[in-house]
């Protein structure tokens, strides 16, 4: 293939195309596998903007995958770099060639709308379910996390830890009867020695507390009982309140 592209270019002076010698890509892996070695240097080199046009023998050796052809046309059309595939007489540098690119475009850009509506909608019902499908990384202080069905970890709940529960009842305590503020109740847990917890977002044993932190556990409605999952629709505009997806969790 290598032999035929280069003397392709050389009968077709048309094309108007020279040949980069350090830029030959060839991969032996399957052509179902995006992350094949020379792809990804070609890619890195696309980004670089080392050349001006990409060719091959047939589609199928840049990739065997549509979503994979979509993504890497889109790169190509968005660093300006043309394709072109000779035993497809497939030409994307001319006015009608650059039409398909950008039809190309749109039909990655609808495949990623789909993509993103149906994770919204998985996500919304397993919010419905009573999953907490909060960040790995956002625990709210006083949970644990846990899963229904540990061996494939799906059903993520969430769980009080006592101890923990006790200082948020002392927060809560501390700002209605004495008065103190978000930073006076960080201070105070620190002067205390009090850890901000094992699943808090900072697992640093020395993080100290803040007033942010204290501020999100007042005013937070997971503390009464009820996880706000999504504000947001699947195209990330605002939903009234009464439209807002909840999540039962222990108080």
């Amino acid at each position: 293939q290598e032999k035929r592209l280069k003397e392709h270019i050389k009968n077709n002076p048309g094309l108007n195309l020279e040949l980069c010698e350090d830029a030959i890509y060839s991969d032996t892996h399957s052509g179902s596998d995006i992350n094949r070695k020379d792809l990804q240097r070609l890619l890195k080199d696309v980004r670089s903007g080392k050349f001006e046009a990409v060719i091959v023998w047939k589609i199928d050796r840049l990739s065997r995958s549509l979503k994979h052809l979509l993504m890497i046309f889109e790169e190509l059309e968005n660093n300006d770099v043309s394709f072109i595939s000779v035993q497809e007489n497939i030409d994307f540098k001319g006015p009608i060639g650059k039409l398909i690119f950008q039809i190309f475009g749109v039909i990655a850009q609808f495949e990623r709308e789909l993509i993103r509506g149906r994770t919204h909608m998985g996500k919304v019902a397993s919010a419905e379910s009573g999953n907490y499908i909060g960040g790995g990384s956002s625990i709210p202080y006083g949970y644990k996390p846990y899963y229904l069905d540990k061996e494939k970890k799906k059903g993520r709940r969430l769980a009080i830890i006592p101890d923990e529960k006790n200082w948020v009842i002392k927060m809560y305590e501390w700002y209605i009867y004495e008065g103190l503020g978000d930073g006076l109740i960080a201070k105070r847990l620190n002067e205390l020695g009090i850890q901000r917890g094992k699943y808090s977002k900072s697992k640093k044993p020395d993080s100290k507390w803040i007033a942010k932190h204290i501020s999100f556990i007042l005013t937070d409605t997971i503390y009464r009982g009820e996880h706000i999952a999504f504000r947001k629709d699947d195209l990330g505009n605002d939903l009234p309140p009464e439209k807002w997806i909840t999540t039962k969790v222990p108080e």
